[in-house]
């Protein structure tokens, strides 16, 4: 496979070996590893992020291994972003998986033949290989969505530069109409308007939130295949955001049949995204407040 594979590893040892073994079968020529460094003073963490490091030494099939590793630790959002920044500077498309996302092999051809297809087509920005809702009837390989998933997923260096970790223009955004009519209702609205503020003001850690902003703020499309073509083995205690697990973020994964069956129009399916949004957003600002404040600081006490 020719086209760039980076990969985002930290400290989780077992997530990195299962992630390394399941990209042998395709052998990509070309690979980033972005990872970031041990906390200060931890030793523990330190001798955890050179054992997983040690797994990229492993790698036989390729030389062209480019290593982007911190010393120190940036935290989630900022050891990605500055990584992908890095990465995108070099390379005009790429294929991304963090450590914990565990693709099936059809997942590269997926992404490789979308990259290609839709390269010149600036209403979509990103190419995702999860799928939570798994009940189309549809013959299409894949749909339009205003909602990226991020758990395996592809894009072009000139979709990836939009990205703005400031979320500058949020404050004028979240109070347009034209925000405000992209949701099919009201509470998935409120959902998505308190996820952003927190992202905005800094409480929520995620760089993922924030790339899902700029794609739902300009509105692009993105792209939900029709089988889960991803396994996320990180949900639970250890997960930065993801502490609670959930039947529809633990599907399972399969392979897409080949070839692909592109739809005839480039537009959101309104269909499937509204079972989206009333299984996972139609959540009320107080239970979003509860998970948060309350529950993920207790969680984090047991963190491993």
């Amino acid at each position: 496979m020719n086209t760039p594979l980076i990969i985002i590893i930290y400290n989780r040892y077992e997530f990195t070996l299962k992630l390394i073994d399941s990209i042998k079968r395709v052998k990509p020529k070309y690979i980033y590893v972005i990872a970031d460094g041990p906390q200060i003073d931890n030793s523990h963490d330190r001798l955890k992020c050179e054992r997983t490091r040690s797994i990229i030494e492993t790698i036989k099939w390729t030389n062209n291994i480019t290593k982007i590793y911190s010393e120190i630790n940036l935290g989630l959002e900022k050891r990605i972003v500055t990584g992908l920044n890095l990465v995108f500077s070099k390379v005009d498309k790429a294929i991304i998986l963090e450590d914990d996302c565990i693709p099936k092999k059809t997942f590269f051809k997926y992404c490789d033949e979308l990259l290609n297809k839709y390269e010149n087509n600036l209403t979509i920005s990103h190419i995702g290989g999860s799928r939570f809702i798994d009940n189309d009837e549809s013959n299409d390989s894949y749909y339009f969505s205003k909602y990226s998933i991020e758990w395996g997923w592809a894009t072009w260096r000139n979709r990836w530069r939009r990205y703005d970790s400031g979320m500058i223009d949020w404050p004028s955004v979240r109070e347009s109409e034209i925000f405000i009519d992209f949701f099919n209702n009201k509470r998935t609205m409120k959902y998505w308007k308190w996820i952003f503020d927190n992202c905005y003001n800094g409480n929520i850690n995620s760089w993922a939130y924030k790339w899902k902003y700029k794609n739902i703020s300009q509105k692009t499309l993105s792209v939900i295949p029709k089988k889960n073509l991803i396994q996320n083995i990180g949900i639970g205690i250890n997960s930065t955001n993801t502490k609670l697990k959930n039947k529809y973020f633990m599907q399972k994964a399969s392979d897409i049949k080949l070839p692909l069956m592109h739809p005839n129009n480039i537009q959101i399916n309104h269909i499937n995204d509204r079972k989206q949004e009333f299984i996972l957003y139609h959540k009320s600002v107080l239970w979003l407040e509860l998970i948060t404040k309350r529950l993920k600081p207790l969680l984090n006490k047991f963190k491993l």
